[in-house]
């Protein structure tokens, strides 16, 4: 009866007014606290000379800012946002938390809600399950052949495609508004039906299908409507410093995917930060500083030697993360962070006024030189527009210009990120660019109409200021969300339970933000691989996972649909690792070795997958006399050398980076070579004998403690030819050592078990 009362049209008088501020008069409103079921509108109080209207909403598709109410399955609250508008001054509310009850009771006696990562948004459970068999009939559309191939391949169940007998269906004429990546999902006892309003809502309405099918077959008959709370769900990746393959990356677009995010920023370009360790010694950053570009350029020079994608691969990329509802925003860093680009051009190094930072002039472009403007421009239309017949590499992409942490004057700057945005523009893209305002104040305007803002850092800018200025922000609040592995600081993935209890999307810095405002889009948590260079020890890509995942999880229920689930954090991750990884991923297929698997006189192609660490190889072989380059074991992850560019036992893993264990295997008789392998550490024998002191030989800093994790390449043996013989292959799998959500050097890791008795084998000692 309250909310029918309150949701009449509601009256101020004008003594109620007096005294008040415009924004105390936005965060006072008396609006209902619910809404019933027979609710169809949500009708604003009247302020005598004022304009009252709904801007935002976290769930537009049951209350839309035009204050049309639709009933989900279960109750749920939706926050609004208004915005209060006197002559010229205008501000915006707080937000205001709304019930909106169900569309109908739910029966006694009901199914609760299933659980899955992130939690339903609404519930309502009916009685009995839909068991679903080993066979599943799917309609033959294009969708349910994603989904058949997944079933197959990850479920082991048999599809066939057959519309008139579906077990599963697809329709897009849900029964009620679902918005841009909302469905509903109905359980009945005769099969599953997703509806949804897009293929994106559609798509997302088979992740929770399948985690369903992850905890067992009878699934619980109901009607879920799901819907994310937050438009821009994401993650950034560094990878401008770090090698980072195609298919670490593929894997990383499937699993956020899984979890339902749908932004993945890839950071391609950067460089070593720490240029002061190269001057304080004497040397010159500018020629040894490690940098890289990671696409194929036009422009000599430019693109990464030692790992990069073509123009193709990544507008293939780009294509497969869409079809899996990710949307890829690639990232040129400028004008601070460009010492790839100030090596193929070093008359743009910036010649301004450094406030501080002296020592990082060289990866300072000059944004006070239109010339800067001119090249970097040309840099960007490479992949912004179409190449004679080839569409552009960026198509369809937001399109991220960096811009961060540039240590000249501010004028300068400004000039530049607005011009940098404005090229984007004149382009046809969305523009992105890290916050940088606050600390570069100046007379300059930089443009904020259909600009994407992430806020980093309160001192560079802030959140409200960022606002005001009329910028679409994306919280990436560094306190909160940063990640650098193997580093002292920003450790977000050492205490993921602190996100998942107290993290907000909407708190940025010093603000709490109106998590209805709609200008704010989300948030994206992020990886920035700083230790490079002379602070490196190895480690890949790989060995970022379980930091990555670590976080991903329980950000990934803050980000789509609240505050909590209802289960502690312990409960939370109990039911993570319930419904276990995302299907398809190349991690899934390194695990496949469960029996020792043996071979005499191996094949020259063994058309084996990778194998992850953990796991033992013995190889006896012959070498007949001293070479170099003899490939052992090779495939997409990587070469094992027999007697790699030194002669030496050695191995390059796909990412690029060798290793080396100095150290020469016999040559002109039967010797044994073994390999044991853990997440982080790889260590050899060679005749039973630890030997081998592992070096990394493109490594700035020292060998200590190298993190080098080896996926064991199985696709082929040996070289077909006499530089090598290889009589016996053996390889057995060993116990997991290191907790799949823990950072490798995080310090609960530190401690191993020991290596079980019946695969004991010496290792090397410090």
């Amino acid at each position: 009866m309250r909310a029918s009362l309150k949701i009449l049209a509601l009256m101020l008088t004008s003594s109620t007014l007096t005294g008040q501020t415009l924004q105390e008069m936005a965060d006072s409103l008396p609006l209902p606290e619910a809404l019933p079921a027979e609710a169809g509108a949500l009708t604003l109080p009247q302020l005598p000379g004022t304009q009252l209207r709904i801007v935002g909403s976290d769930c537009p598709a049951l209350i839309d800012t035009q204050g049309l109410v639709h009933h989900a399955p279960s109750e749920v609250q939706v926050r609004v946002c208004l915005a209060l508008t006197r002559g010229e001054e205008c501000v915006t509310s707080r937000d205001y938390s709304i019930a909106v009850a169900a569309a109908q009771a739910t029966e006694e006696g009901a199914n609760p809600a299933p659980q899955v990562v992130p939690a339903l948004l609404s519930w309502r459970g009916g009685q009995g399950v839909f068991r679903v068999g080993k066979t599943l009939h799917l309609a033959g559309d294009a969708l349910s052949r994603r989904l058949g191939q997944e079933l197959e391949a990850d479920f082991g169940k048999q599809v066939v495609f057959d519309a008139a007998a579906a077990d599963i269906r697809f329709s897009d004429k849900p029964a009620q508004p679902t918005g841009e990546e909302g469905y509903l999902l109905e359980i009945r006892p005769d099969g599953v039906c997703i509806a949804a309003e897009t293929e994106r809502g559609r798509y997302w309405g088979t992740r929770t299908l399948l985690q369903l099918l992850r905890q067992g077959d009878a699934l619980p008959i109901g009607t879920a409507y799901d819907a994310p709370r937050f438009r821009l769900r994401g993650f950034m990746l560094d990878c401008g410093r770090l090698p980072v393959t195609l298919d670490f990356i593929r894997d990383l677009i499937r699993t956020m995917s899984w979890y339902k995010l749908n932004d993945l920023h890839l950071h391609l370009n950067d460089n070593f930060i720490f240029h002061e360790k190269y001057v304080d010694s004497g040397r010159d950053p500018f020629r040894e500083s490690y940098a890289a570009f990671r696409l194929q350029s036009l422009i000599p020079g430019l693109t990464a030697r030692d790992l990069s994608y073509t123009k193709e691969q990544f507008r293939a990329l780009v294509g497969e993360a869409q079809q899996a509802g990710v949307n890829i925003v690639p990232e040129f860093d400028v004008p601070g962070h460009a010492l790839a680009f100030t090596r193929v051009r070093p008359d743009l190094i910036y010649q301004g006024k450094m406030n501080y930072k002296e020592k990082r002039r060289c990866e300072m472009l000059d944004a006070s030189n239109p010339e800067t403007m001119r090249f970097i421009g040309k840099v960007f239309d490479e992949y912004l527009l179409p190449q004679g017949e080839q569409r552009p590499v960026f198509e369809g992409c937001v399109v991220h210009v960096g811009a961060d942490e540039f240590f000249g004057e501010a004028e300068d700057y400004r000039r530049f990120a607005d011009a940098l945005l404005s090229h984007v523009q004149s382009r046809g893209y969305t523009p992105r660019i890290w916050g940088s305002l606050s600390i570069k104040r100046g007379q300059t305007p930089v443009r904020s109409k259909g600009v994407q803002m992430n806020l980093w850092n309160g001192g560079w800018q802030d959140a409200a200021e960022a606002l005001a200025q009329g910028y679409d922000i994306i919280n990436t609040d560094d306190g909160w969300l940063y990640i650098v592995p193997f580093a002292p600081y920003y450790r977000a993935d050492f205490n993921p339970q602190r996100l998942y209890d107290s993290w907000l999307p909407q708190r940025i810095g010093k603000h709490t933000l109106p998590a209805a405002h709609p200008q704010l889009l989300g948030a994206t948590y992020a990886v920035w691989n700083d230790q490079i260079d002379l602070e490196y020890r190895g480690y890949g890509a790989e060995d970022t996972w379980p930091s990555i995942v670590g976080c991903m999880e329980p950000l990934a229920q803050k980000m789509w649909g609240g505050a909590t689930t209802g289960l502690s954090f312990a409960d939370y991750q109990a039911l993570v690792h319930r419904i276990g990884e995302a299907p398809g991923t190349q991690r899934q297929a390194l695990r496949w070795l469960r029996e020792p698997l043996e071979l005499e006189n191996p094949p020259l192609s063994l058309g084996k997958t990778g194998l992850a660490p953990s796991y033992r190889a013995l190889l006896e072989l012959t070498i007949p006399r001293a070479e170099k380059m003899i490939p052992l074991l090779r495939g997409p992850e990587g070469t094992v050398f027999a007697a790699d560019a030194a002669g030496n036992v050695g191995f390059t893993r796909a990412d690029s980076v060798r290793f080396s264990f100095n150290t020469k295997l016999p040559v002109g008789r039967r010797c044994t070579l073994e390999i044991l392998a853990r997440p982080g550490k790889t260590d050899i024998l060679i005749d039973g004998q630890a030997v081998g002191h592992l070096t990394l030989p493109l490594c700035h800093g020292n060998d200590k403690d190298l993190v080098s994790t080896l996926v064991l390449p199985l696709a082929q043996v040996g070289t077909g030819d006499a530089r090598v013989q290889v009589h016996r292959l053996r390889v057995e799998p060993l116990p997991t050592l290191l907790h799949r959500d823990l950072p490798l050097d995080h310090p609960s890791a530190a401690a191993e078990p020991a290596t079980p008795a019946e695969v004991a084998t010496p290792v090397p000692t410090e």
